[in-house]
């Protein structure tokens, strides 16, 4: 039987399983409850590893009967978590409870994969719904504690052949969690530069797409015109067993917490949500750092959530009462657009929202949206569409959009839409007291260019280049008409000041535009592969319809308009850093950043002081050696990089051989020399095994340590220590005899079978 018989495999099996359950807290509690639940889980775990122990060297019956008895437990908990919390979450707890009972009886070397690929999974099914970053450290440390557990195990395995002195060498020589805590960080380490500066090309962006689920939404639209308004209603109420929120059901789950009752409430909500938008008071949301949803996709975007065509110069309504409740159909919902086809959807891009907070009733998506995949059986369709669900979306619901995104000179737009006269003059609507000068300034700025698009285009770069934007505005409340105030007296302002007056500015000089309301998803995280959009980028934009086509504009400096088209670049370094000083900038911004922020900040800083100097040295290269590698070409450089290569693996691997070829063409010159190179050789083989001479060693010591790790080459050492000794201390003159046989010694030890084993 492979019964373990190395004690550290016990504590490497524990850390390993404590730090797979601990990523899997993280992803399912707050803070608290995961060191609580953490910690209620490392003590069951390590009370049923020393009765492991335990069992392995008395064979308890009593430990094989608690094994049992949690097993049934198990499959027990497996079905009560089927029925109240789904598959996945039944499974999980049926994990943790078979190998809490299998603990018990842990004896043999089998037992350790056992262990290990239940924790696999734990690691791995965190790691699939996990969208933070601080989850990196929580994989850290499940790859250190994996690494310190097969280390223990190749050891364990290894004591199981030896025995006498070659157990105590194995044992006390090895020092397990030195050498092996450094080793785990070495390979981290390596990792990590691997990680982040091979370049990551493209995928092909095969993905699990579309992706649904977290709550189910009920049609009320359909409920209000039958008249029945109790069971159309908006508040909580009990339906099959289930909770019901704001015409929104949580599958499987018959009670629900505080956090998912509650419901964002208009201080809390950005007020461009609303039916009405009063530009001088977005919400002081706005300064907000917390994640409101996540978005997969494959570039940066504009989100749509509300479009507002009236302005009387302070307030955006939006006038059209065209919307149509589309109910789902084969498991999608598809939006009968004029532009639709084949064509279309197959160039589409795929986003997939993850709300992380509860948020307004709003299905945000990319302009313009063609299929919807969401958690209900019906939802609302504006005339601009826009979406609406049946109630405020829960944290936890995921949906998936495919959006038909055509662009303009790298401006998002939806493609051509025709717009009748009627809509036309919706949206050339111009306040009734709205002050000549500003009219005047529009056709001062871009009366003389041609094209609409051009008029568009200047307009934006006019306000970009000629005001500034600041959060200071949204504690203001200005007198009057806010457009004037902003554009000749403050001349600064958030983004809806900047929106807001592209919109006048463009009506003015006779262009149809609109002013839109969403997120500005543009914060990728190349740890996740997800955007993080936060309430701050809560944002306004410009729609201006030029060309028969809705394209994006936004005139607010600093944002970007247009997007880049791609998410992110070949080095994960370099998106990792544009990543850590937008959070340091939103941190800066927000006066909400930590002490270890700052830190992580100047040790930034400090490695973009290093990232000059390299710059500087690579400036040097270029002037100077470069030129000379693109003199011979690039056949001469892959040559030279190709023979770099071959160099390192002959000198590297192919070392024992060369050294004996060098032995050989020495042994009919001096004797003397021949067996000190003959020494040297065995030094430099033994040292690639892992067995070095320590300075303070004298040959004759080593000699003696090689033979008792190593005994089946006693001989052999023996020789080559002897002959070398004579050669450098002694008076005995070396013949061909003693060169042969050293000569043979080494052949055998460089070339010999040499396991270290008894």
């Amino acid at each position: 039987m492979n019964k373990i018989k190395y004690s550290p495999v016990y504590i490497g099996m524990y850390f390993l399983l404590v730090s797979a359950i601990l990523a899997v807290q993280s992803t399912r509690n707050g803070a608290v409850m995961t060191v609580v639940y953490t910690a209620v889980w490392a003590i069951v775990y390590g009370i049923g590893l020393i009765c492991g122990w335990q069992y392995k060297e008395k064979g308890t019956k009593a430990f094989v009967i608690i094994t049992n008895v949690l097993a049934v437990f198990a499959l027990v908990v497996f079905l009560a978590g089927f029925v109240f919390s789904g598959v996945v979450d039944g499974l999980i707890a049926c994990l943790l409870w078979l190998q809490a009972g299998r603990n018990f009886t842990i004896s043999l070397r089998r037992d350790i994969f056992y262990t290990y690929f239940v924790s696999l999974i734990l690691i791995l099914y965190a790691s699939s719904i996990s969208k933070a970053t601080v989850f990196v450290f929580f994989i850290i440390l499940y790859v250190l504690a994996g690494m310190f557990t097969f280390m223990a195990e190749h050891l364990d395995e290894r004591i199981s052949y030896a025995s006498g002195g070659d157990r105590d060498t194995l044992t006390k020589g090895m020092h397990l969690p030195v050498k092996g805590g450094v080793l785990s960080l070495m390979t981290l380490a390596v990792a990590a530069v691997i990680f982040l500066i091979v370049p990551m090309f493209p995928s092909p962006h095969i993905q699990s797409f579309p992706s649904v689920g977290g709550w189910s939404y009920r049609n009320v639209w359909q409920k209000r015109k039958k008249g029945d308004k109790k069971d159309a209603g908006r508040g909580e109420k009990a339906f099959l067993g289930l909770q019901v929120f704001n015409g929104a059901v949580r599958a499987g789950k018959g009670k629900t917490t505080k956090s998912v009752e509650h419901k964002p409430t208009f201080k809390e909500m950005y007020n461009g949500f609303k039916k009405k938008f009063d530009i001088t008071s977005p919400g002081q949301c706005m300064l907000s750092n917390r994640i409101v949803f996540y978005l997969q996709a494959d570039r940066p975007l504009y989100l749509r959530g509300k479009v507002f065509d009236r302005f009387n110069g302070r307030v955006w309504k939006n006038s059209s009462s065209g919307s149509e409740t589309v109910l789902i159909n084969k498991g999608v919902f598809t939006f009968d657009i004029f532009t639709y086809d084949k064509e279309a959807e197959e160039g589409g891009v795929g986003q997939v929202y993850t709300i992380e907070r509860n948020m307004p009733d709003i299905i945000f998506a990319a302009y313009k949206p063609l299929k919807l995949w969401f958690p209900g059986d019906a939802v609302q369709k504006e005339y601009d569409l826009s979406l609406r669900a049946s109630g405020y979306l829960h944290s936890g619901t995921i949906y998936s959009v495919l959006s038909e995104i055509r662009d303009v000179d790298g401006r998002q737009t939806g493609g051509w839409e025709p717009l009748d006269r009627a809509d036309q003059h919706r949206y050339l609507q111009l306040p009734k007291r709205l002050p000549a000068k500003i009219k005047k300034l529009a056709w001062s700025v871009a009366g003389s260019v041609k094209s609409n698009y051009e008029k568009a285009e200047v307009v934006e770069h006019y306000l970009k280049t000629h005001y500034t934007y600041t959060l200071a505005t949204i504690f203001e409340k200005p007198k009057g008409d806010p457009v004037t105030y902003f554009l000749f007296k403050r001349k600064e302002g958030h983004c809806e000041y900047f929106a807001s007056s592209m919109v006048v500015l463009l009506r003015a000089l006779h262009v149809p535009a609109r002013l839109v309301t969403g997120y500005y998803a543009t914060h990728y995280n190349p740890i996740t592969g997800y955007y993080e959009v936060r309430e701050l980028d809560a944002h306004a934009w410009v729609e201006a319809y030029v060309n028969y086509a809705w394209i994006t504009f936004d005139p607010t400096p600093g944002f970007k308009c247009p997007l880049p088209h791609r998410a992110h670049g070949y080095l994960i370094a370099s998106a990792l850093m544009r990543y850590l000083k937008n959070r340091f900038r939103i941190a800066g911004m927000t006066n909400r950043e930590t002490r270890w922020e700052k830190a992580l900040q100047k040790t930034i800083s400090s490695l973009g002081r290093v990232a000059m100097f390299l710059k500087k040295v690579w400036m040097i290269f270029k002037e100077h050696i470069w030129v000379w590698l693109k003199s011979i070409g690039v056949i001469g450089l892959i040559g030279g990089l190709f023979a770099a290569v071959i160099a390192a693996v002959v000198h590297f691997i192919l070392q024992p051989a060369f050294d004996l070829l060098r032995l050989k063409r020495m042994k009919n010159k001096d004797p003397e020399k021949f067996i000190i190179r003959c020494y040297w050789a065995m030094e430099r083989c033994f040292k690639r095994k892992g067995v070095p001479r320590p300075r303070s060693c004298t040959p004759g010591e080593y000699g003696t340590d090689l033979t008792v790790r190593y005994r089946h080459l006693a001989g052999q050492i023996r020789t080559i220590t002897g002959l070398f000794q004579l050669a450098v201390y002694g008076a005995y003159a070396l013949n061909t005899v003693d060169i042969e046989n050293a000569y043979q010694a080494y052949k055998e030890i460089g070339f010999g079978r040499h396991t270290g084993r008894k």
